[in-house]
């Protein structure tokens, strides 16, 4: 091609801008040849439709324009510093650049700039005039494509809410900032509804945004290309009619292939033409999630019918990602299963993550099994041959009682549920009472320690003879429950259930007044914890303030009833040991400005160490 001057060439490529501009029907180029504005060459006028109303004007962008001859087309381009602060003041703008090897071979390319994307490159670009970017390739022959760019440029401007220091969805997770959900903006799905989802939204520029708990608002934290897109399908997944797990994702990758996610680990490939599946299996995840992993991966190892909903799989290849033999997938399935069992049988609800283990922690783990499963001595002692101990495996903290072999110098391990023979005795007497081993228990040992089950802590509590110094145990007990469900950012009321359930078992077996009253107090404080109390609550709490002659009973009324000015000239008359002895208590943390410094009670009876 002849050379050309500057100005024939920005015409140009002017011309050919807005050429396909024009073929949109819904914008109006308002792009001048020559001007000498800097760092802008003009603006488009975007419509929501062909009707040029000034009511139906969804925008006006900014825009820059640049014509350069080329021998061959690169997607980059130089673009200079100073524009780009002009266009963050601007509050961005699109850069086009048209490419010409002659005039009737060229490329369109666009680059929409808002003001997260200049700071981003304005920041990777210190001490630089110039920098590179690289620019998107427009399809000449689909003018409604070009359309969406520039009604998403639109609509992300008018979002485009920014918090300084939030630069990615990094900087997010590790900001104090209270998050309510993160979401995607893709415009273009509202301008044609009829379009594929993944297809729109695969190998695309979209902006990433966090809408912001307790405010009205929502900023601006990432800019993504996602290679995949899968959304969450609540189905259950059977093997042979019986149900294995629920929910699961169905997506699709940049290039056009489908999976589905049954769980953690596990993916199949479908086939495009005949639907077919290709099973990958990955060994990754917590214990559940493997164990469900393999559960469904042997099943299609081993051919047996596998649903989702209603819809039966069709599979033939089978394959390990991690490269390994099929028989070392049933040495570990068995492994894990028996783990899980383990975890059972001691009362274990959480997880165990696996990712966390050492090689000391999977050797404890076999010990566990050799015991629990085949009641095998392990050589596993407590200093001193203490009756009680902690073993930590990786996130998991249990609790079991041990009986010492001298002849072998092992141990054999048993659930403390199963801890039957337990007996109190006051200090310095040689007074028994039998009592359940979990009321010897604080609340710091119900928080950390995971195999404290509930629903086995009260059945052992109410299956053990009552007797007046058990019972008293019992009620301490009920308040270290009342600690532990104050201590947790997630609350459980199923410990406030156990808290009622305990209190009226000791109220319905004591004829003493003041202990019935004490229980009654406990159970309307654990019912103030979830919810208003009734009026019939409430005037059992005016009434008992009337005639109960303990201050402390008195204290906890008025705290009960929000009555807090009262409730501090009562405290006002305590004495200094009268005010430590009711900083203990749980209530106080019902009462603003007095909450409990959580000390734990000393047991001399009870030694737990660490195995």
């Amino acid at each position: 091609m002849e050379a050309l001057d500057n100005t024939t060439i920005e015409s140009a490529a002017i011309t050919k801008l807005k050429d396909l501009l024009i073929q949109t029907c819904r914008v109006v180029p308002n792009i001048q040849e020559n001007n000498t504005i800097p760092s802008w060459d003009g603006e488009l006028y975007v419509y929501n439709g062909k009707s040029r109303d000034k009511g139906n004007l969804l925008g006006r962008i900014p825009v820059q324009v640049k014509g350069t001859v080329v021998k061959s087309y690169k997607k980059s381009f130089s673009v200079s510093i100073k524009d780009l602060q002009n266009y963050l003041k601007d509050n961005g703008v699109i850069f086009y650049v048209i490419k010409l090897t002659n005039f009737r071979n060229y490329r369109i390319y666009s680059k929409p700039l808002l003001p997260f994307d200049i700071e981003r490159i304005l920041k990777s670009a210190t001490g630089q005039d110039t920098v590179s970017i690289k620019m998107n390739l427009i399809d000449n022959n689909n003018p409604d494509l070009v359309y969406e760019e520039l009604v998403e440029f639109i609509v992300n401007r008018n979002m485009h809410r920014r918090l300084p220091e939030i630069n990615s969805l990094y900087d997010l997770s590790i900001s104090n900032i209270p998050v309510e959900g993160i979401g995607i903006s893709v415009p273009a799905l509202a301008l044609n509804p009829t379009r594929d989802v993944y297809d729109t939204i695969l190998g695309k520029e979209v902006f990433v945004y966090a809408k912001l708990r307790d405010i009205n608002m929502q900023i601006v934290v990432d800019k993504i290309t996602p290679n995949q897109v899968s959304q969450k399908i609540d189905e259950s997944v059977y093997i042979n009619g019986e149900p294995v797990s629920y929910g699961f994702s169905i997506g699709k990758q940049l290039g056009g292939q489908i999976f589905l996610e049954l769980c953690e680990g596990l993916t199949l490939l479908v086939g495009q033409k005949d639907f077919s599946t290709q099973v990958n299996y990955k060994s990754t995840g917590s214990l559940k999630q493997q164990l469900t992993a393999l559960k469904i991966f042997k099943a299609f190892l081993e051919g047996q019918s596998i649903t989702i909903g209603a819809h039966k799989l069709l599979y033939k290849d089978c394959g390990l990602d991690d490269g390994s033999d099929v028989s070392e997938f049933y040495k570990r399935y068995e492994f894990l299963t028996q783990i899980q069992k383990v975890l059972d049988i001691l009362h274990v609800k959480k997880d165990l993550d696996l990712n966390a283990l050492t090689s000391r922690d999977e050797e404890k783990l076999k010990y566990l099994i050799d015991a629990f499963l085949y009641q095998k001595p392990v050589p596993i002692t407590l200093p001193n041959h203490s009756l009680l101990g902690t073993m930590v495996i990786g996130n998991l903290k249990v609790i079991m009682y041990s009986k010492y072999i001298e002849s072998t110098g092992k141990s054999k391990l048993h659930d403390i549920a199963s801890l039957t023979n337990v007996t109190l005795s006051p200090k310095g007497s040689t007074e028994q009472s039998p009592c359940s081993i979990y009321v010897m228990f604080s609340h710091n040992a119900l928080s950390t320690i995971d195999n404290m089950d509930l629903g086995i802590i009260e059945e052992s509590i109410l299956n053990t003879p009552l007797s007046q110094l058990y019972q008293n145990r019992i009620i301490i007990f009920i308040l270290e429950l009342l600690k532990f469900y104050d201590r947790q950012s997630e609350k459980d009321f199923d410990i406030l259930d156990a808290v009622i359930n305990l209190s009226t078992y000791i109220k319905n077996h004591s004829n003493d007044m003041d202990t019935q009253i004490t229980c009654e107090l406990n159970s309307l404080q654990a019912n103030k914890r979830r919810r208003v109390l009734t009026f019939d609550e409430n005037s059992y709490l005016i009434e008992l303030k009337s005639y109960s002659k303990i201050p402390y009973t008195c204290l906890a009324a008025s705290i009960l009833l929000e009555s807090f000015k009262e409730a501090e000239y009562i405290y006002s008359k305590f004495s200094q040991k009268e005010i430590s002895d009711f900083q203990t208590y749980p209530i106080t943390n019902l009462w603003p400005g007095h909450e409990e410094k959580f000390n734990d009670y000393p047991y001399d009876c009870l030694f737990i160490d660490n195995m």
